[in-house]
């Protein structure tokens, strides 16, 4: 969840990501963070940990979210981002 301050208003944006093969999960919120919004930032600490078991009628899949404090510090993309598309598909035509 990025939390934003924005005309006078607390702004959130959800954003969903995962690991790849051999990625420490530091190293994958700062990735997720750049995909989706654009932004750097810093990863302060981990402050929580949810874990959930997803059941369908094609099995089960075991979550494990992590739950990062970070600072944004430059962007280092402007549009093309994740984020820019689902802002995109929400706003009328």
């Amino acid at each position: 969840m990025v939390w934003r301050w924005a005309q006078g208003n607390y702004d959130s944006e959800s954003g969903w990501g995962g690991l790849r093969q051999g990625e420490a999960s530091e190293d994958a919120v700062l990735r997720e963070l750049a995909e989706e919004t654009g932004l750097a930032g810093d990863v302060r600490r981990l402050v929580g940990v949810h874990s959930n078991v997803y059941r369908s009628a094609e099995g089960s899949v075991h979550g494990v979210r992590l739950i990062y404090l970070m600072t944004t510090s430059a962007v280092v993309a402007r549009g093309g981002t994740e984020l820019d598309a689902a802002r995109s598909a929400r706003s009328p035509s």
